[in-house]
């Protein structure tokens, strides 16, 4: 069983397509990094700071590996690839799921929850926040951003391997 909690995201943006190796790297690592209050790490180039700091205290994976503009989201897929992961990688004790489409194909028998409400599972628990993109105007709300801070640290903590957390 893996140990750290899971940071899931969707895809890298197009411009981030040529890291697909380095899942939520970048810029993104920034965002995550600065919300969950995680400095960079010392030396190494500007985004490598955030990305190595952000890989110290989460797993991060995409649902799809490479940005395909022509190609539009599916969700089946997206479920699909997210079975076949956890299945290979075993279960995470915490999944933060970045976004609503990340949400919906990883837990569709889990509805009625909003972001930072917590879901419960065998084995792992779930949260979901506001994806971390800069297209996203949820986090340019300075309350928005304190939660997703809080829902990170949360993550982090294993306080929320349980329910009630």
């Amino acid at each position: 069983m893996n140990t750290l909690p899971l940071l899931l995201g969707e895809a890298p943006s197009k411009t981030g397509d040529r890291y697909h190796d380095f899942p939520l790297s970048g810029a993104v690592a920034r965002v995550l990094c600065d919300l969950a209050g995680i400095p960079p790490i010392e030396g190494g180039t500007r985004y490598g700071r955030w990305t190595w700091a952000l890989y110290e205290r989460f797993d991060c994976l995409n649902l799809f590996q490479r940005y395909h503009q022509a190609t539009p989201w599916s969700k089946p897929l997206a479920r699909e690839r997210w079975r076949a992961r956890r299945d290979e990688d075993g279960p995470w004790p915490v999944v933060v799921m970045l976004g609503r489409r990340v949400q919906a194909a990883v837990t569709p028998g889990i509805k009625g929850y909003d972001f930072h409400e917590w879901a419960y599972a065998p084995l792992t628990s779930y949260v979901t926040i506001p994806h971390p993109s800069g297209l996203n105007r949820l986090l340019n709300d300075a309350e928005e951003r304190v939660r997703c801070g809080a829902t990170l640290r949360l993550a982090m903590s294993g306080a929320a391997l349980s329910e009630g957390a």
